[in-house]
């Protein structure tokens, strides 16, 4: 990628956008803050940085003079998955990331192609199991692996046009200011934290600098295509991090677990997501020379937490 080139980095006010903006700006990108609300000033969009409204579902902003010379899209839109599965929530948690995809390679295929397109996905892909999982184990069954499956063929579809396309298959996100330590980390300060279900189910988690890392990795690198595992090299088990999450924030841990049927009543269908057993590992970064800054649970935790 170029010097000065050009990065539209659509959902960019969210916890990870917000991150790898300020990273592009120190790199000299040139960057395009794409969000419902315009990314403008006050909405986390980074100063330096310039702003584009868009809907996140249709074509029709990509006739706006922000998209004009565009290099590369870093694709992060999406509703967030931590809500109940209603009917209606399920709507859109697949409808922010199929149709907004389909309308980003629309876009790409609208200013020319022969771009980068680097797509936020997700590990719901895979089954739940005990056994390890690489890039090329088989899918899971449900409402995300569903999405992810259609939400990955939109953004292939890219390569149609020349366009170098690599997605990340992402695990629990770990920063100070939101992700899963923002759900936890009050519950777990106040003394009241304990595993879920049965905490012998498998996380797969990646320290937030770890994970902007591997995104410019993407951006930057043209060998990069394809789907990547975006997780730590080390997958805990959840009572183990539910554990190391207590001792960090110097708290016991003597609760009983949460129940899964408990868990089942209060989230619904989304409880699913903390119950599965995911056991991934990244390994065609590792493979192909990404070095992970964190990765073990315990220093990731240090890190964040000392901030």
């Amino acid at each position: 990628m170029k010097q000065g080139a050009r990065v539209v980095v659509t959902g960019g006010t969210g916890l990870v956008g917000r991150r790898l903006t300020h990273l592009l700006l120190e790199r000299g990108y040139e960057v395009v803050v794409v969000g419902r609300g315009g990314g403008r000033s006050g909405t986390g969009a980074g100063v330096g940085a310039a702003a584009g409204a868009w809907a996140g579902v249709t074509l029709r902003s990509w006739n706006d003079p922000w998209w004009e010379g565009m290099d590369a899209v870093i694709h992060l839109a999406g509703a967030s998955v931590a809500q109940r599965w209603t009917q209606k929530n399920r709507s859109a948690i697949a409808g922010s990331r199929v149709d907004g995809t389909r309308a980003v390679v629309a876009g790409l295929k609208a200013t020319g192609g022969n771009k980068v397109l680097v797509s936020a996905s997700a590990t719901g892909f895979y089954r739940s199991q005990e056994e390890v999982s690489t890039e090329s184990s088989p899918r899971g069954t449900g409402f995300l692996s569903d999405v992810v499956r259609d939400w990955e063929a939109e953004a292939v579809k890219a390569q149609a046009d020349g366009n170098r396309v690599v997605m990340l298959r992402t695990g629990l996100v770990l920063a100070p200011e939101g992700g899963v330590l923002g759900t936890m980390g009050p519950v777990f300060k106040a003394g009241l934290g304990s595993a879920l279900g049965s905490g012998r189910q498998w996380q797969s988690w990646i320290h937030i600098d770890d994970l902007c890392a591997l995104y410019l990795k993407a951006l930057e690198d043209a060998k990069m295509e394809g789907v990547y595992n975006a997780v730590a090299p080390e997958p805990v088990r959840q009572r183990d991090f539910a554990r190391a999450l207590a001792k960090a924030l110097h708290r016991p841990f003597w609760l009983p677990a949460a129940p899964a049927a408990v868990l089942r009543l209060v989230l619904g269908d989304m409880a699913q997501m903390l119950l599965d057993s995911h056991r991934i590992v990244p390994e065609r970064a590792v493979a192909e020379g990404f070095g992970f800054q964190f990765p073990q649970l315990d220093g990731a935790l240090r890190h964040l937490l000392s901030r």
